[in-house]
């Protein structure tokens, strides 16, 4: 496979909330911005969603009592600290 599980699922969360910023602002604002899809920052995070997808999916294929499942938890948990 090209893609792994925990690969694929990262991506696919990051463009989902990326693409989910558009139909939030106009339900807002009543404007339509497509710059929103390529823009940074706001919410919802693509960022975040990309981190905590990907930390899930190692822990669903892996086990969450693996060394990897530990090391992206601790290594994301200082990141953010």
């Amino acid at each position: 496979m090209l893609l792994s599980y925990p690969i694929l699922s990262a991506l696919l969360s990051m463009l989902i909330a990326q693409f989910i910023k558009v139909p939030i602002h106009y339900l807002t604002s009543r404007e339509l911005k497509w710059k929103l899809l390529f823009s940074t920052g706001g919410m919802p995070s693509s960022h975040t969603s990309m981190i905590i997808s990907l930390t899930t999916a190692v822990g669903l294929t892996s086990g969450i009592y693996t060394n990897d499942f530990c090391n992206m938890c601790c290594g994301f948990t200082n990141c953010y600290a």
